[in-house]
């Protein structure tokens, strides 16, 4: 049997003697198909055209020879499939990066060599170590020599720390860069610096080509339980991912001919182990312990990079399965280490929703499953905030508006989106505060009332027009209503837990890609963050990566940064019977 892969790449080949499924041969050739589910065939999304057949479902589709008999085709046939065309996303990739001191890692030096005579006999190593008082590794010795027979003044970047020889430069006008990378579960952003002048050369960014194994960390880790060759695939993923991104900003920046010596990382703690092709598989059960949570040091050619110049790779600490490094980066970016006088709190809004609450003497945290709401991925007609995707709306002189990311055709709704359309729908009575639809629709604006569809599908709100192709259910509003009352219930939780009011908060800090668009308006709107807090609320976009690319800039703030992971005091809900009367209560939409 032989299927033809089309995609914007190009045609791909495959061919099997035995029954496969579809999906998974799309998840083995690193197509970028989006399956939220996970293949479970519940959302839908994982849809293909094939020739002759018309649409279907890949993870319900198995080739073999029964299905080519019902769809009157035979061995011979060569089957026609056709991945569809994914807009480009709009991924976040602005923060606030912390005032620093410019002290990287890795540092410059040059070795001034004298030529060896019959009086001084030491080995090349020998001489370099003792001038220099460096270490130099064994395989970068043959480097040196060869360098010593070119050149009396030798350039080489070191660490600091340990003092040992990471590069030799192809020559002495090689700039010294760096690359923070933040591994999201549904994005990916990467930035290059000049370490020397600390500035930022480029930013790139691509979706998480995992997400034909789901749209949440619990999808991918099922798909890992007991099948080690979904770990190496999605594994490989990652790595082969960031490699393209190191690539990518050099050709930006005009520097195809450098390398990248040093590389930052952080992402939530499933995002490292798959990074690391660590096992996750016991995060997603109680006691929910990860195989490793520790900031390491790895050359990148151990990650699986394929990066020239074989670049130091800094992976920042995480704090417990479900508050990654992600969470410790951001702690670094919003200076929430060390302790001060003042009373913050970090929210995190992505799949998991991940709290911080820093207060005089302590660090609390707290992680809640959101589920994949906030990323529109299990909504009906929910996509990721590319082209076509309603990313807000409102309702001014009798009119619904909806502002649409490349303005053109209405396609679906990102999560910044649906909280704002759940928001209008709240304030103008279409909705409840229960989240039922109103059984009232003629006391509604006109134009309200005829988007209001009862029918064989049960209640529809429709977005793009009156009986159109967009449309939010009734599931949809609760998969919002679990998502933000996961997380409401969180924060009530840490504040409960430190002893103090919304009101005494001196700032709310709402981080990650989702909450880098989402206007705080609308958050407080549905009731996802506590009221007395809302005039100290704003947006700080990508922590993670900021995080990342502060650790890379400064030293000290990596080591810091370990001791921050270490510093929280971490709180697991799952078992808290307080936490449940906390996410019932916030279950309701404010009145």
């Amino acid at each position: 049997m032989k299927i033809d892969i089309h995609d914007t790449s190009g045609i791909t080949r495959y061919t099997e003697d035995k029954p496969f499924n579809l999906l998974h041969v799309l998840q083995k050739l690193d197509q970028q198909i989006n399956a939220p589910c996970g293949g479970k065939g519940t959302c839908g999304k994982c849809r293909v055209d094939i020739d002759n057949v018309g649409s279907v479902l890949s993870c319900q589709t198995v080739i073999s020879e029964q299905w080519l008999e019902d769809h009157g085709l035979n061995e011979d046939d060569v089957i026609q499939v056709r991945v569809p065309i994914s807009g480009k996303a709009k991924i976040s990739t602005e923060g606030l990066l912390p005032d620093l001191d410019l002290a990287p890692l890795l540092n410059r030096g040059v070795y001034h060599h004298t030529k060896a005579d019959i009086h001084d006999q030491r080995s090349d190593e020998q001489r370099f170590e003792d001038e220099t008082g460096l270490k130099i590794p064994f395989y970068l010795l043959n480097r040196l020599h060869d360098k010593i027979k070119q050149q009396n003044d030798i350039e080489f970047f070191f660490r600091r720390d340990t003092g040992e020889i990471t590069y030799f430069p192809e020559s002495g006008s090689a700039r010294l860069l760096g690359m923070a990378v933040d591994i999201g579960t549904t994005t990916l952003a990467a930035w290059l610096y000049d370490l020397e002048a600390g500035n930022n050369l480029s930013v790139v960014s691509m979706m998480n080509p995992q997400r034909s194994y789901g749209a949440d960390v619990i999808s991918r880790i099922e798909q890992v339980d007991g099948n080690i060759k979904n770990l190496e695939a999605m594994s490989k993923q990652i790595q082969n991912a960031v490699s393209q991104l190191g690539a990518q900003l050099l050709r930006e920046s005009a520097l195809e001919d450098e390398v990248i010596s040093s590389i930052s990382i952080s992402g939530n703690t499933t995002m490292m182990h798959l990074l690391m092709e660590l096992n996750p598989s016991d995060i997603a059960r109680s006691p929910f312990i990860p195989v490793s949570l520790s900031a390491r040091v790895l050359r990148a050619e151990e990650l699986g990079f394929i990066m020239p110049g074989n670049p130091l790779c800094l992976l920042l600490p995480s704090i417990s399965a479900y508050v990654g490094a992600d969470l410790t980066a951001g702690m670094m970016a919003c200076k929430l280490f060390p302790t001060s006088d003042k009373k913050q709190l970090l929210v995190d809004l992505g799949t998991n929703g991940e709290i911080i609450l820093s207060v005089p003497g302590g660090i609390l945290s707290c992680s809640t499953a959101a589920g994949p709401a906030f990323e529109a991925a299990n909504i009906s007609c929910g996509m990721s905030g590319s082209d076509g995707a309603i990313d807000a709306v409102n309702f001014n002189d009798g009119n619904f508006n909806c502002s649409v990311i490349g303005e053109g055709k209405i396609s679906g709704v990102c999560g910044s989106g649906l909280v704002s359309i759940i928001a209008v729908l709240l304030e103008q009575g279409v909705i409840d505060e229960t989240g039922r639809f109103t059984d009232e629709p003629e006391l509604l604006p006109s134009t309200l009332a005829e988007r209001l569809i009862e029918d064989d599908n049960g209640t529809r709100f429709y977005l793009d027009q009156a009986g159109g192709e967009v449309f939010l259910n009734q599931k949809d509003i609760r998969e919002l209503q679990n998502a933000k009352a996961a997380v409401a219930a969180g924060v009530a939780k840490l504040l409960k837990q430190a002893g103090i009011e919304a009101s005494e908060l001196d700032e709310v800090l709402i981080a990650g890609g989702f909450g880098n668009y989402l206007a705080v308006a609308d958050a407080y709107a549905i009731g996802l963050l506590p009221e007395g807090a809302r005039d100290k609320t704003r947006a700080v976009g990508n922590t993670s990566g900021m995080g990342a690319a502060a650790c890379l800039l400064n030293e000290q703030l990596r080591q810091d940064a370990s001791l921050a992971a270490l510093a929280v005091d971490y709180y697991e809900l799952s078992a808290d019977p307080e936490f449940t009367d906390l996410y019932i209560e916030a279950m309701m939409f404010p009145e």
